[in-house]
């Protein structure tokens, strides 16, 4: 075969696959930069689970023991269900750590399993007690003609599986002006743990609640938590 000829025919079959893959939508794969510094096992602590991330480089990964499907679009990893659907987990590599938002908006940040701290439940612990910590705050109140009253409540923890919990009341009218507030002392304090998006409180006389993790920050710190649709947040209390 004449040079020319066989430079023609290979144009027309790469012609033929590139207007494959437009009029089907399938984009024609590109290197990923990242694909290399993603692929290995990811590892996110809690203090009673650890979440393992496998990214292989065969299109694979193994998500708390789900295989998926996978291919790098720009700033995503774009995941396929056994349905044909996909969703894409916004990410970022920085400093040995993949942070990754999932579809739902939580936020995880991984590091690679050689970097991750010895699987132990305390190294777990401190690592999970040490981005939930401050003051977290809920605010509510109304306002009439001639009068008004809010309430503010909030959490506290001290980033080492303590908290403390109060509230404070005011009100203005008419009557005068009162204020009143609740929370010192032992019955208003106790001990919490995390385990995956839920924060269990457990109050020194007896009672024990579950609040939802709302929003994690890249950094990992928590920011916001809800209990039965309402919501403590660290904005809250500025």
């Amino acid at each position: 075969m004449k040079p020319k000829k066989r430079f023609f025919l290979l144009y027309l079959f790469f012609s033929f696959i590139f207007q494959i893959t437009m009029v089907y939508g399938i984009p024609p794969q590109q290197n990923n930069p990242d694909k290399k510094k993603l692929t290995g096992t990811w590892v996110y602590k809690t203090s009673d689970y650890n979440f393992v991330l496998k990214i292989l480089d065969n299109n694979q990964l193994i998500f708390d023991g789900e295989t998926s499907s996978y291919k790098l679009v720009p700033n995503a990893i774009r995941v396929f269900d056994e349905y044909g659907g996909a969703f894409d987990y916004q990410y970022t590599l920085k400093d040995g750590k993949l942070s990754v938002t999932f579809p739902d908006g939580y936020q995880y940040v991984f590091l690679k399993q050689e970097l991750a701290p010895a699987s132990t439940e305390n190294a777990a612990s401190a690592s999970t007690f040490n981005n939930l910590y401050g003051n977290f705050c809920h605010y509510s109140g109304s306002s009439g003609m001639s009068s008004s009253y809010s309430t503010t409540k909030s959490l506290y923890f001290d980033g080492k599986g303590n908290f403390s919990y109060g509230s404070e009341s005011a009100y203005s009218g008419d009557n005068g002006i009162y204020a009143n507030s609740s929370g010192n002392g032992r019955k208003f304090s106790g001990t919490y743990k995390v385990s995956g998006k839920i924060i269990t409180l457990n109050f020194f006389d007896g009672y024990n609640y579950e609040l939802k993790i709302s929003f994690i920050q890249q950094s990992g710190e928590i920011t916001e938590v809800d209990y039965d649709g309402t919501v403590y947040a660290k904005a809250l209390c500025e």
